[in-house]
Formats: structure tokens, C-alpha cells, sequence
């Protein structure tokens, strides 16, 4: 009977899959007026990754505007392709990219051209013979908009367009910004990018867009015919969402129908946008993809293991759950700063923010040891040696039915972004193919500093948590002590952020805790699988390989190769 059940959650489960994946499709090729390929662009000796999205009428007897976009640090073109979606909806041809050693392109950060691939992706689009060559423009955020400013001022663009980034002062010695160079610029910032100063952007980019007084968001400034338009757009987003945003997005599909006033016979608004219900159609797949995984695993291990399953000692459940919510989610919270540093220094494993996320749960699972060495003693459970779990928690049903699902996911993963040229993501690809090869070769780095995270967490979260029960209810609440404590901590940001225009965490340091913004879905699925393999086996094994093969998984094909030296 159980058996039927879990067969019958399959079955529903791959129809929503299924479901979801057919319709980000049909919304991602615009029900069949768009073509998208994931191509890949010569740079040289290396290689760049890019999607290319291309209008029905562009044609060689029609050639048609183009637009280059590209991401942020430690994100790939997924992150740009709804502002491609919408551009090529509307007849130009648009082709998001990964930049040098992020998402599938070769390469790395600090090598020798400024551009990051950008100059390299325009030759590309230029070559098209259905690209018309006079009408070509660049995309980027954050990262990106420093590339799009370099090739800006490197290559005959027509437009372009800079989110979160490309302003500063550290890429003048390509170029200064002024009233007239890049040819019609417009600037996209949110107003709670903690990167920006919003009211000192106003003033400083007076002289960029020839005014004597304070420049006046949404306003458009110059003439497109001379190149010197230029607009700001300030929106109440984060940098991060940026990308995402839908008054962005349709300011920046408004810019370039503009700047190209080449009109493609389709009579679309720009605020009339799909890439929104494509992205909410991706996320319903991959959380119908994650949720496959709960009955197939308790078909698997029903299949392979003998019911009598082996617990570590009853004895041992010490913590109440308010004190794993202060021991465990506090030591996460008070370490992430200190130690996301501290793995920026030590480049092992080799990825930028790799390392630091590597090093950050590391630590944590250390002093979460050592934490229960001292909560024992006080609650005189002296005898509770973690060398003696260790043989109780893990079993090589375990290790099967973890390193199984986790292929099965792989292999899903790389089956969608074969078939459609889409992935399974949250904001950026979490199941994404471990390519180029460097990838693959740095993926089994990241397990062991993450399987004694996930180990010692499965102490503090199940194994060793009094009152813990198979009720679903239970894994509600398991999820609120996992989160909260990073919840309270982008509250204690963003609240004041967005109520008083208060930065408690400016600059850097605000920018490291806007990854939490990323972790925290992580951290949801992790915790949700791990309570279900503790449930369906009784030990803490199968949730910490499985959750350690994830998220080395996730962090070796997200995370950028190569340094900013």
C-alpha cells in the first residue's frame, strides 16, 4: 500500500515536472516565434557559453537590431535572459552570455581581456548574417556593466544599457563617461543597492548627463540621434533582484526600441512582459523535480534495506529545539561574515566565493562538535562521542539511495538543458551540468568540508533533538529553526533599508549577507531532504550525503573560477 502511494506522489510529481517544463518552454520560445539556442562563442583559445534568442523575422533579407547581455560576479546568463526574452519578443536579436570562467564558459576571472568575453560575444552577433551591424547594443549588471562599459568604449555600440555597476571610477583607464561617450547610456540602480549611494549618484552623474542641477530619475536627457541620450532609473529592489525587476527589465526593452527605432511589426508594450511567469514555471519544475525524490527514496530503500532500522541511543536526545535554535542557527549567523573572509584568502577549493562558502561550513561544523562536547558534560551525558555515531548514522543503504537520487537529479538537470536550453533554478542554475570540465574536476573538493556540516547538522536538527517525530508538521518546524536566524538577519538589513533609508551594513559587507538572499532556498531544500531521509531511515547518513553531494553539486558549477588580482 505504501509503495502505491509513493508511486502515485511520482506520477503526480512528474506530470507538474512535465507540465512546468512545457510551459517555460513554449513562454521562453514565445510560443514558437522565437528560436533560442544555446551556442557556444570562440574567445580566443577558449570558449563562452550563450543563449541565443532570435525573432522569426530576422532574416538575412531583414536583418535585425542586437543586444548583448551579461550577468553579475558568481552568476551566468540565466540571471540576464528575461531582458533577452523580452528584447527578442519585440525583433531584436539578443544573446545572453556567461562571462569568463562563469556558468559554461572557459576561462576565469583576472585574465588579460577587460572585456570578460564581451568583445569576443559583439564580434559574434555581428557575424550573424541577420544582425544588422549598425544597430548593436550591450546589456550588464553589476560585473557585467563594467564588461558592457569596456566594450562600450572599445567597439562601435549604439547602446547600452548599465544595471548596478559600470559607473565607478575603477574603469577609467578605458574611458571616461561624458555627456556623449557610450552612445546613449541608460543606468539602472536600485535604490536599496547596497553598492550604491543613491542620493550622491544623483549629483555625481551631473556631468555625464549634461545638467547643472541634480539629475531627475526617469527623465531622458540628450537626443538618441547624437548618442548622447542618456536616462536614470531607480527602482525599490536590491542588487541582487536587480535583473529580475520588472520596472528594469521594461526600461531597458523601452531604451533600446528607442535607440534602434527600428520597428518590427509586432505592436508589443514593453511593460507587457512573460519572462516572469517562464521563471515561475521553472521554479514550479524544480521544486517538483526536489519533491520526486522523497517517495522514489523510500522505494528505494524499502527495496535494499530490512525494516528494522538502526537509531542512535535514545539517551542521546539532549537539545530541546530552542536550544538548537540558539546553538546551531546563532554559530551560523555569528560565523558567516568572519569566515566567508577568511575562505576569500585561502583559495581552496579553486572557485571565487567557492572557498568561502567551503571554509564558512567547515567551520561551522567544527565548533558545532565542540559545542556538543559541552552541552553533553552539562547534561551529564558525558559518554556521547561522535566517534560512536558515526558507525549508527551511516549504513551503504546510505550511501546508495543518496548518491543515487543525486544522480537521478543530474541527470534530469542535464536532460532539460539539452532538450529546451532551460534550467532548473533559483534566480541562478542549482541543478545545472558541471561544465566546462573544471568543474567536474572541482566538484568532489567541496564534499568533505560540507559532509561535516551536514553530519554535525543532522546531530543538532534530528538525531540529538528531543521531541522530533515523523509528523509533517515536524518538518515545519525544523524548517523554522534552520531559518530564522538568517531571516532575522536580512531583516535586521533590509527592514530598516527599506523603512528609514538605513544601511546597517553598507558596501562589502552588505554585500556578502545579500548571498543569504541565495543560501536560504538552499538551506530550505537541504533541510527538508535531510528530515525526510532521517524519517525514511532512520539515521542522519543518507541526509548528510545527499545534502553534501547537492551542494557541491550546486557551489562547483555556480561559483566563478580565477581572481579579481
Amino acid at each position: 500500500m505504501s509503495n502505491r502511494k509513493d508511486l502515485t506522489a511520482i506520477a503526480i510529481l512528474a506530470v507538474i515536472f512535465l507540465g512546468g517544463i512545457w510551459i517555460s518552454y513554449q513562454l521562453n520560445i514565445d510560443f514558437g516565434l522565437l528560436e533560442v539556442d544555446t551556442i557556444s562563442i570562440p574567445a580566443g583559445d577558449l570558449q563562452l557559453s550563450g543563449l541565443l534568442y532570435i525573432p522569426s523575422e530576422a532574416q538575412p533579407d531583414n536583418p535585425r537590431p542586437a543586444v548583448v547581455l551579461t550577468h553579475g560576479i558568481s552568476s551566468s546568463k540565466e540571471s540576464v535572459s528575461g531582458i533577452a526574452l523580452e528584447l527578442a519578443r519585440r525583433g531584436i536579436v539578443s544573446l545572453a552570455f556567461d562571462l569568463l570562467g562563469h556558468g559554461d564558459s572557459e576561462g576565469g576571472l583576472g585574465m588579460a581581456d577587460p572585456s570578460m568575453g564581451m568583445n569576443a560575444a559583439v564580434d559574434y552577433v555581428e557575424s550573424l548574417p541577420y544582425v544588422d551591424r549598425g544597430l548593436v547594443g550591450v546589456v550588464g549588471h553589476s560585473l557585467g556593466a563594467g564588461a558592457a562599459r569596456v566594450t562600450a568604449f572599445t567597439v562601435d555600440i549604439a547602446a547600452s544599457a548599465f544595471i548596478g555597476g559600470g559607473i565607478g571610477g575603477e574603469h577609467r583607464q578605458e574611458g571616461d563617461l561624458t555627456q556623449s561617450s557610450p552612445r546613449n547610456l541608460l543606468i539602472a540602480v536600485g535604490r536599496h543597492d547596497v553598492l550604491f549611494d543613491i542620493d550622491t549618484l544623483f549629483e555625481d552623474l551631473q556631468p555625464l548627463f549634461g545638467t547643472a542641477t541634480t539629475v531627475e530619475p526617469g527623465i531622458t536627457y540628450g537626443d538618441f540621434s547624437l548618442g548622447q541620450a542618456r536616462k536614470l532609473v531607480v527602482t525599490p529592489t536590491i542588487h541582487l533582484l536587480e535583473p529580475l525587476d520588472a520596472t528594469i527589465v521594461s526600461e531597458v526593452v523601452s531604451w533600446f526600441m528607442e535607440a534602434f527605432d527600428s520597428p518590427s511589426g509586432r505592436d508589443l508594450p514593453s511593460n507587457k512582459t512573460r519572462y516572469i511567469w517562464r521563471e515561475l514555471a521553472i521554479l514550479l519544475s524544480l521544486m517538483a523535480c526536489v519533491g520526486i525524490i522523497f517517495p522514489l527514496s523510500r522505494i528505494t530503500r524499502n527495496q535494499i534495506e530490512h525494516p528494522q532500522l538502526s537509531k542512535p541511543r535514545d539517551q542521546y536526545k539532549i537539545l530541546s529545539g530552542r536550544k538548537v535554535l540558539l546553538l546551531w542557527g546563532g554559530l551560523g549567523v555569528v560565523s558567516f561574515l568572519p569566515f566567508m573572509g577568511l575562505g576569500a584568502m585561502i583559495p581552496f577549493p579553486p572557485q571565487l566565493f567557492g572557498s568561502s562558502m567551503a571554509w564558512w561550513l567547515l567551520s561551522m561544523g567544527v565548533a558545532g562538535a565542540l559545542l556538543l562536547r559541552i552541552v553533553a558534560s552539562r547534561s551529564h551525558q558525558s559518554d556521547l562521542k561522535l566517534r560512536e555515531l558515526v558507525p549508527l548514522s551511516f549504513k551503504k543503504t546510505d550511501v546508495l539511495i543518496a548518491s543515487g537520487m543525486v544522480t537521478l537529479l543530474y541527470l534530469i538537470g542535464v536532460s532539460v538543458e539539452e532538450l529546451t536550453s532551460l534550467n532548473l533554478r533559483i534566480y541562478v542554475p542549482i541543478l545545472n551540468a558541471l561544465k566546462p570540465v573544471g568543474r567536474a574536476v572541482v566538484f568532489p573538493s567541496y564534499i568533505p568540508f560540507f559532509l561535516v556540516f551536514f553530519f554535525i547538522e543532522g546531530l543538532y536538527l534530528h538525531a540529538l533533538r528531543k521531541g522530533g517525530g515523523q509528523e509533517y508538521s515536524d518538518l515545519f518546524k525544523i524548517l523554522a529553526i534552520k531559518l530564522i536566524p538568517y531571516l532575522a538577519v536580512l531583516g535586521v538589513q533590509y527592514v530598516p533599508m527599506y523603512l528609514l533609508n538605513l544601511r546597517l551594513f553598507p558596501g562589502l559587507l552588505g554585500f556578502f549577507l545579500e548571498f543569504i538572499w541565495a543560501i536560504v532556498p538552499l538551506f530550505a531544500i537541504s533541510t527538508a531532504c535531510s528530515w525526510w531521509l532521517h524519517r525514511v531511515t532512520g539515521r542522519i547518513g543518507a541526509g548528510a550525503i545527499f545534502n553534501s553531494l547537492l551542494i557541491a553539486w550546486v557551489s562547483a558549477s555556480l561559483f566563478p573560477f580565477g581572481t579579481f588580482g
